[in-house]
């Protein structure tokens, strides 16, 4: 509203505007104005400025009434009360307030006011304004502090809706307060959106800067322009600091990969890195990961690439760059390590444990009816426990070795495994599985070769996974193994 000038002023205004002479005597009017000089503080300490707090006639009592109607624009409701008897009267210009049936008068507000708490407020501030509202409670606190404010959910129309109650003693009026319940709901509801920004801000702010943390340079790439600007983290600042930017992101990256990667892993990189074949990669799995070695300093350093799609920014995505030397070598040594458990010292094939656990994986295979068509393949060396008595172990292992050349050389797309001394077990599948046939005619026309010119001779027998009667490798195996023997008969007796 403003102060009494701000009045006096905007009365002018109004009698100029429609030329009315009355009002302009009026303005001069001494008694008229010091009326308005007495408009009592108890409107300001409501939120207003001005209330006109006496009625000398008419006139007055128009204008006191447009002041009164102005300031209970503000209100969903207002209260005179008395604290010392509890009587009040009420007003209400909101119809949602008055859908609420809440008496406008009474002969004890305190009373009224706690049996209308669990009809019309929120039930998570009921008990909060029970508390506030108890007599002893409220008096006490607006006689300390003359004025009293409490903030709760409404249920208008059913729905929880901010207000704030506020309670003003009167000027010089130690017997009676007013109370106003002012909508509140879409300021509060502001506030606390604002808050909650600012909190989802400095979340995501903490996130970002704790994941960049990973990464020695984070790209952040237009993929329909290929612009893009490059980041890393400054951690004494604790932010991401801008490196450079540029208009060609995928041609850039190629012009730097020729010169930084190391040539091994440059092709898979450059197919990895193609536009088309990255944005296909992210529609199956919103995350494409890549291992490979870069030069720093001019010595190859593992590296690892991880790009991802954006939630709500469906233009941008993002590329990390971590250093991953020390954990690649770590697990390439343990790789090594493994493999070494895994191999036959002696031919470099895989050993018996390599072997127990294939066989327990086809087992497996076979009781969940994953698998329908594969063949085991048994070789076994003729001679070698003769080589080894007459001519050394020495000569016997060059014999061992000649005999895995030999199967190495038939059945070239299967694993060998060595369980025994002289004893080797082949699972076939796919290429080999479908020419085993023609494959064992090869290695036994191999054999007679080999009798011919003191070369290693190896037995064979093959045996067919049957799904109807086989539930084990096993089953297999026991089968290839008389075939072998059937074999190594037939070999001794050409001998």
């Amino acid at each position: 509203m403003g102060d009494k000038a701000i009045i006096l002023k905007k009365l002018r205004q109004i009698a100029n505007e429609t030329n009315n002479t009355k009002l302009l005597e009026k303005l001069v009017d001494d008694d008229f104005v010091s009326s308005l000089n007495k408009v009592s503080s108890t409107a300001n300490k409501l939120g207003f400025n001005l209330v006109v707090k006496e009625k000398r006639n008419n006139f007055y009592e128009e204008i006191n009434s447009k002041i009164s109607q102005a300031l209970m624009l503000s209100y969903i409701s207002i209260y005179f009360v008395n604290v010392i008897t509890g009587e009040y009267i009420g007003y209400s210009g909101s119809k949602s307030y008055n859908m609420l049936k809440i008496q406008e008068s009474g002969t004890d507000f305190f009373v009224d006011a706690q049996e209308n708490i669990d009809k019309i407020i929120y039930k998570d501030d009921r008990e909060r304004v029970h508390e506030a509202l108890k007599r002893e409670v409220f008096i006490g606190d607006i006689q300390n502090n003359e004025h009293y404010v409490v903030n709760y959910r409404l249920l208008l129309n059913g729905t929880p809706t901010y207000v704030s109650l506020k309670a003003i003693r009167l000027a010089e009026d130690d017997n009676n307060i007013i109370v106003g319940v002012r909508n509140i709901d879409e300021q509060t509801k502001q506030e606390q959106e604002i808050d909650r920004k600012l909190k989802q801000n400095i979340t995501y702010t903490n996130i970002a800067l704790a994941l960049a943390k990973n990464f020695f340079t984070i790209y952040y790439v237009n993929v329909e322009t290929d612009e893009y600007v490059e980041y890393n983290l400054d951690t004494e600042k604790q932010k991401l600091q801008k490196v450079s930017s540029g208009s060609k992101f995928f041609d850039d990256s190629i012009v730097n990969a020729k010169r930084l990667i190391v040539p091994e892993d440059l092709d898979k990189f450059l197919k990895a890195i193609d536009k088309n074949n990255l944005l296909n990669a992210l529609k199956e799995k919103k995350t494409f990961r890549l291992s490979y070695r870069q030069l720093f300093n001019n010595v190859p350093t593992w590296v690892s690439l991880i790009v991802v799609t954006l939630i709500h920014d469906s233009t941008h995505i993002l590329f990390g760059i971590s250093n991953i030397d020390d954990q690649k070598k770590k697990e390439l040594e343990l790789l090594k390590e493994k493999s070494f458990a895994r191999t036959d010292a002696l031919t470099g094939v895989n050993n018996k444990f390599s072997y127990v656990e294939i066989e327990d994986k086809y087992n497996l295979k076979i009781k969940n009816k994953e698998i329908t068509s594969f063949a085991v393949a048994v070789c076994d060396i003729n001679n070698l426990k003769l080589i080894n008595d007459t001519l050394g172990h020495s000569e016997g292992d060059k014999y061992i070795i000649d005999a895995r050349d030999t199967i190495k050389s038939v059945f070239k797309n299967s694993k060998i495994y060595r369980i025994g001394g002289d004893e080797f077990v082949l699972i076939l599948e796919g290429e080999d599985f479908i020419n085993r046939n023609k494959l064992l005619e090869e290695f036994k026309t191999l054999n007679e070769k080999n009798q011919n010119t003191n070369k290693a001779v190896v037995a064979c027998g093959i045996s067919d996974f049957n799904p109807e009667y086989d539930y084990t490798l096993q089953d297999v195996f026991n089968r290839a193994d008389k075939a072998m023997y059937k074999n190594k008969e037939i070999l001794k007796n050409r001998g």
